[in-house]
């Protein structure tokens, strides 16, 4: 992501809204890539100042914010993300059908386990420790 000119988790920003069609609340992106709210925030308010996205309100309700990609945000996606899809879809298609059946449920399998101990370790204990 460096070597872009954006941070990880700008680029994890990206990906969301791509994946997203150009909209997607702060609050989703914490969720989907188990990042803090302040790691998130911080990585908005730098893509902010960079042109890149822009914020709204929901409507009545000014803690949900929505992100919305701003022309520079979308030829950075164009010019990053779309490439490294293509690669990833590219190297996928050299694996055999019989594989590419295996693989993915394996992938599937492994990152709700992945998830699963992840869970584990942020849920605090009864102590009210995490």
């Amino acid at each position: 992501a460096n070597t872009f000119g954006v941070t990880d988790t700008e680029l994890c920003i990206l990906h969301s809204l791509y994946e997203h069609d150009g909209e997607y609340m702060q609050s989703d992106i914490c969720h989907e890539w188990h990042c803090s709210l302040q790691t998130v925030h911080t990585a908005i308010k730098n893509m902010e100042k960079k042109k890149l996205i822009e914020l709204s309100c929901q409507t009545g309700n000014r803690k949900n914010k929505y992100i919305h990609l701003c022309p520079a945000g979308k030829a950075l996606i164009t010019s990053i993300l779309v490439p490294l899809f293509q690669a990833e879809e590219d190297a996928f298609s050299m694996l055999t059908e019989e594989e590419q059946d295996r693989l993915v449920p394996l992938l599937q399998k492994y990152a709700a386990a992945l998830e699963m101990k992840i869970r584990g370790i942020m849920r605090p204990s009864e102590d009210g420790s995490v």
